[in-house]
């Protein structure tokens, strides 16, 4: 047993079906009660009540769909770290509410250390990277300063409890 999974159940944050329908949900989000109620050997209302509760408790946000970029030529990913000028609330809010209107960003977050802020984004090429990311990151007013790291891969959870992937 991991620790996470002892964590949850020791804290009640999830029961042991509620745990294993979240694995289930994880990587294959399309997957329906009948084949739910099928892999957790419990009858489709039980599923699709318990699945109904972690919805209504906010367990479960969403579903998502997974795009694979590299299909759309979105081949490169970069990690750009931001130190700006000013650290109030406001100017670190205000600044990830512009670069959350970037297109090509996939998430922005907020850090301690050196940079203030980091954001995820995949373009085409090296060109567009620093034509659609990097300068209108740059042309934010309180952006001080900017680094870039290039990702050669990216492995990642589609959730908490799926399976690694990667991108």
């Amino acid at each position: 047993m991991n620790d996470l999974r002892n964590y949850l159940l020791e804290s009640k944050a999830l029961t042991e079906a509620e745990y294993e329908l979240l694995q289930l949900l994880a990587d294959s989000a399309r997957i329906n009660n009948a084949q739910l109620a099928a892999a957790t050997r419990t009858a489709q209302s039980t599923t699709l009540n318990r699945v109904n509760s972690m919805l209504r408790s906010n367990i479960i946000e969403g579903f998502h769909t997974r795009v694979n970029r590299k299909a759309l030529g979105l081949n490169l990913q970069a990690m750009v770290s931001i130190k700006l000028s000013q650290q109030s609330p406001e100017a670190i809010q205000n600044t990830l509410t512009e670069m959350m209107k970037i297109p090509y960003v996939t998430s922005a977050m907020k850090t301690t250390g050196a940079f203030h802020l980091i954001v995820h984004a995949y373009t085409q090429d090296s060109d567009s990277l620093q034509e659609n990311v990097i300068d209108p990151i740059s042309s934010i007013p309180l952006v001080e300063l900017t680094e870039t790291s290039l990702l050669l891969s990216h492995h990642r959870r589609s959730s908490l409890f799926g399976d690694f992937y990667a991108e």
